[in-house]
C-alpha cells in the first residue's frame, strides 16, 4: 500500500467539505505529524483524533535527530518547522505528499518528490465511486468559496467536465 503524508490544508479542506472519511478509503496509508495536527482548530483536531485512535492515521513526532537532518537539508527559510518535517519525511521515506500549498508543491517538483492536492483527491473520490459527479460539483463549488488559494481555472474546468457527464 502506498504511503501518503498529509499537510494541514488538505485536512482543513476535506473537513470543511465533510469529505474526511473518504481520505481513508482511497487505498493509501495516511500519515501526518503532530505539528500539522496542532495547526488545526480544536474542532478539526477532534474530528482527526477519531482516525488517529482508530489507527487509520499515523502520527509522527519530531525528534532532535530530525531537527539535525532538517538543518542539513537547509530547507527554504519560508517553510514552517511543520512543513520542513513533512518534506523530510516525504523525502526520506518516499511518501506521497498531500498538500495544496504552492511553495510545498514547487519544492516537491524541484526535488522529484511526488505531490498531490485537493483536486487530485476529488478525482480519486470519483474514480473510486466514493462520491458522484453531482456531489463533486457541489463540494468543489463550496471549496472555491472557502479556499482562496485554489487554481480556479482548473477547478472550473473540472466542474464543467463533471456537469457534462450528469
Amino acid at each position: 500500500m502506498k504511503v501518503a503524508i498529509t499537510d494541514a490544508n488538505i485536512f482543513i479542506d476535506i473537513i470543511e467539505l465533510s469529505l474526511v472519511e473518504f481520505l481513508f478509503q482511497i487505498g493509501l496509508e495516511i500519515h501526518s505529524t503532530i505539528g500539522i495536527i496542532e495547526e488545526l482548530t480544536e474542532v478539526q483536531q477532534e474530528i482527526i483524533r477519531y482516525y488517529i485512535t482508530d489507527g487509520q492515521l499515523k502520527i509522527h513526532f519530531q525528534t532532535e535527530e530530525n531537527l539535525l537532518e532538517i538543518e542539513k537539508e537547509s530547507f527554504d527559510q519560508g517553510f514552517s518547522d511543520a512543513d520542513c518535517f513533512l518534506l523530510l519525511l516525504s523525502k526520506e521515506n518516499g511518501m506521497l505528499l498531500l498538500s495544496g500549498e504552492r511553495k510545498m508543491r514547487l519544492f516537491c517538483d524541484d526535488n522529484n518528490l511526488e505531490v498531490r492536492g485537493i483536486i487530485w483527491l476529488f478525482d480519486e473520490f470519483l474514480r473510486l465511486n466514493l462520491i458522484n459527479n453531482e456531489t463533486a460539483i457541489q463540494k468543489m463549488e463550496a471549496l472555491i468559496l472557502i479556499n482562496q488559494w485554489l487554481p480556479l481555472k482548473i477547478c472550473r474546468n473540472r466542474i464543467s467536465v463533471w456537469k457534462e457527464t450528469l
